[in-house]
């Protein structure tokens, strides 16, 4: 799903355009309040006119806290003046006071912005912006990014483009990352010229390369011939011929990847490996990263690897699983002598593993998958020293106890490959039955509580990597890479589509490994390196 939803019954600004048309705070901020008919004892004030014609008495020492301007001027020299009356020639009596009231809020806890609607959000910002008042402006800003919808987040960019900078630049990247929901709703037609030609020479924007010429003819349709004649000029002096999956598509630049594969470790034909691959979706090819694991600090890169916590137990052939909030799950494994039943969970920011209960039966080189929104981990498979699994174990965090699932898989699984798909899919494929590596793919559904067969791999490979990977959060798909085909190492991967309900091939890693692990990179500044990105590579 996008990231920022379409919204049934939306109100954007009309026509989309600018959102300072009969732009008013609304009145639906709880018990706010005058300061103008205050009276206080004790309390040194300072008289603020405002825009609206109203001269008001603030105290000094709200002032002082909630507002760097305020600290200014009442520590300056202008403090020394006898009449001491502040002008603000564009704020209004009823901002001032809302804003100054919600700072009163936020220091007392109980500040209640969620039933702000989205234009009394951006107005307050303003005030909140122009007067420095530094936390209430931070609350604003993660309130907007909350509710900007498709719909608005033109009309909200333009209106804060000059008004609070750093939120500008959020949103603006909000509008590169999710492009397409724009393309898909034709909200894109509402940007100015000037807008799409910045936007179209953004290598972070996030465009499929077949799909640029399309969004500059739909653009160009939706304007007057005046405007798309200009734009279709700038359009032709831009657009180079071939993308950088060598297609014949026409494109401006290449463009970085929101989101890359990492393939990490493994088990080459040499041995392990500390080579590290990045898998560029727009180019369609594996690259190899400029570091690797474990190595020290180089002086044309800031990356640098540290050693963690230890486990409470040595494992090897262990299952692991991103855990949400900063936590990784480890079940299983072996310690060089026995199978291992326990299972632990590790806290990133406190660096400490901390025990859970253990699971029913041993199992190393099982797999393990989160199922739903309350931290349940799925445990597949496996081997116990003697027998191969094909049952399945669910972990609850909430009573510390390990349930065996009724239903098995379709086939006994070590090696195998398990990952969630939403919240309450779990999808299993590959493996070893102690006579065969397997292609057989299936997943389980945890509202039913079934089994599902699904199409078969193209390739019989265990001890591999699988990741959840599609090119939009609501289309997710599969990439499954490396492992052993029963003859040797492969580097052969594969992608399924959920939608088409088939595998594909995709091109193969640049080396041959198993017992390796592949992660998605998203959103993240480390991508550009990774791609080794420049903006001239593959356009001739």
């Amino acid at each position: 799903m996008s990231e920022w939803r379409l919204r049934d019954g939306a109100n954007p600004d009309p026509g989309g355009e600018r959102m300072d048309v009969d732009f008013h705070v609304d009145p639906d901020l709880p018990e706010f309040r005058s300061y103008g008919a205050l009276t206080y004892q004790h309390v040194e004030y300072l008289q603020v006119a405002t825009s609206d014609g109203r001269i008001i008495p603030l105290p000094k020492d709200e002032l002082a806290e909630c507002s760097m301007f305020f600290r200014t001027v009442l520590q300056g020299d202008w403090a020394e003046k006898e009449e001491q009356i502040v002008t603000l020639t564009t704020v209004t009596a009823e901002a001032l006071s809302n804003c100054i009231q919600l700072c009163e809020q936020m220091h007392a806890g109980d500040a209640q912005l969620d039933d702000m609607s989205l234009r009394t959000s951006c107005k307050l910002l303003e005030t909140a912006t122009y007067l420095s008042m530094d936390e209430l402006v931070e609350r604003l800003s993660e309130l907007i990014i909350r509710q900007v919808s498709t719909e608005s987040i033109i009309a909200v960019y333009r209106y804060i483009e000059s008004r609070n900078v750093p939120l500008a630049r959020r949103i603006w990247t909000m509008i590169l990352k999710e492009f397409p929901t724009l393309v898909f709703t034709k909200e894109y037609t509402k940007l100015s010229r000037p807008e799409m030609q910045r936007l179209l020479l953004e290598p972070q924007l996030n465009i499929a390369p077949t799909e640029e010429t399309n969004v500059v003819d739909g653009w160009i349709k939706a304007h007057d011939a005046a405007e798309g004649h200009a734009f279709r000029d700038f359009s032709l002096e831009n657009m180079r011929q071939r993308a950088e999956d060598a297609s014949e598509s026409l494109v401006f630049m290449p463009r970085v990847p929101r989101s890359v594969l990492l393939s990490l470790g493994g088990w080459a034909s040499a041995g392990p490996t500390n080579m590290i691959e990045t898998w560029n979706e727009r180019s369609k090819q594996w690259i190899p990263a400029p570091v690797r694991f474990f190595e020290r600090h180089r002086a044309y890169h800031a990356m640098e690897w540290d050693s963690l916590a230890a486990m409470h137990e040595h494992r090897c052939y262990v299952s692991a699983v991103n855990y949400g909030d900063g936590r990784v799950f480890v079940a299983g494994g072996f310690n060089g002598s026995t199978r291992l039943r326990s299972a632990e969970v590790f806290d990133i920011e406190a660096n400490q593993w901390s025990r859970v209960a253990s699971m029913h039966r041993a199992r190393s080189d099982s797999s393990v998958a989160r199922v739903g929104s309350e931290g349940r981990v799925m445990c597949v498979g496996g081997f116990d020293g003697a027998q191969i699994h094909d049952t399945v174990e669910l972990y609850d965090p909430q009573q510390d106890t390990w349930q065996e699932l009724p239903r098995r898989m379709n086939s006994m699984r070590t090696g195998v490959g398990a990952v969630s798909i939403g919240e309450n899919v779990v999808a299993v494929m590959g493996g070893y039955n102690g006579t065969n590596r397997l292609r057989t793919f299936e997943f389980y559904d945890a509202r039913e509580g079934l089994w599902h067969r699904g199409p078969d791999m193209n390739t019989t490979r265990s001890n591999f990597a699988v990741q959840e990977f599609g090119d939009r959060v609501d289309e997710p798909g599969l990439v499954v890479c490396g492992g052993f085909d029963g003859n040797r190492t492969t580097n052969k991967c594969e992608r399924y589509d959920f939608a088409a309900g088939r595998w594909s091939e995709l091109p193969p890693m640049t080396l041959a490994k198993s017992a390796l692990r592949v992660v998605q990179l998203r959103d993240h500044p480390l991508i550009e390196t990774l791609v080794q990105y420049d903006e001239r590579m593959s356009i001739s």
